[in-house]
């Protein structure tokens, strides 16, 4: 079966202190392709009627295509002001594994509760942008890296299904995801610089993500 999982986020902060303050803006754009066979199995066939319980594994190939740009935007009257931006694509594709637990409820066994998790490992393509704006000098410092990436990546799921139709079912409730490596950091320090000063910067850094949320699902089989 082809899944497709998809969103945009985007985060304002503020940080103050009693000298310096900092306004922060970032935006995430994730989407998530996956191509799957997937098996079940009935836990309980010997019981007469319905089955209340199955399980399914599911092997196959995720595809990736994530974008995370923030704004970093510093005021400090003991050190130079900042502007920085940074803008981090990833497109790759790697293999997967699934598994899924279902409990049937009701008399019909149209509502189920699940719960789900997958693991994958991504090969892909990572390219960065980094441009870092002095302020007081006007002075422009960029950054430009590109290469290969391996993200490993985790997700859970738990939530319910009302089976509406035959073969056409709504399922609603929340998602785990974590991506390995896909985010960034950087520090710039300022610390102990007389006015007018350039500060030095520690260069960009891998780090890891981590998205949940509730989410709404329609699923037609064929």
């Amino acid at each position: 079966f082809f899944q497709a999982e998809g969103g945009i986020r985007d985060y304002k902060v503020t940080w103050s202190s009693d000298v310096c303050s900092s306004d922060l803006t970032s935006k995430v754009d994730l989407d998530v392709y996956d191509m799957e066979l997937a098996r079940r199995f009935e836990v309980d066939p010997d019981v007469e009627g319905p089955i209340r319980w199955d399980t399914a594994g599911s092997a196959g190939i995720r595809f990736v295509d994530s974008s995370v740009s923030s704004t970093v935007d510093n005021f400090c009257p003991l050190c130079p002001d900042y502007f920085v931006t940074t803008n981090r694509t990833f497109h790759g594709v790697g293999p997967r594994l699934a598994l899924q637990g279902r409990r049937y409820l009701g008399r019909q066994r149209r509502w189920s509760a699940f719960a789900n998790g997958g693991a994958a490992l991504l090969v892909g393509q990572i390219s960065n942008f980094d441009s870092r704006l002095v302020k007081d000098t006007n002075l422009l410092e960029t950054q430009s890296v590109r290469g290969t990436l391996v993200i490993p990546n985790l997700d859970i799921s738990l939530g319910t299904t009302w089976q509406w139709r035959d073969r056409t079912s709504i399922s609603a409730g929340w998602m785990l995801m974590y991506w390995g490596h896909l985010g960034y950091s950087e520090t710039i320090d300022t610390g102990g610089l007389p006015p007018g000063a350039v500060a030095t910067s520690v260069p960009l850094t891998n780090s890891s993500l981590a998205y949940d949320g509730f989410f709404l699902r329609l699923t037609h089989s064929w």
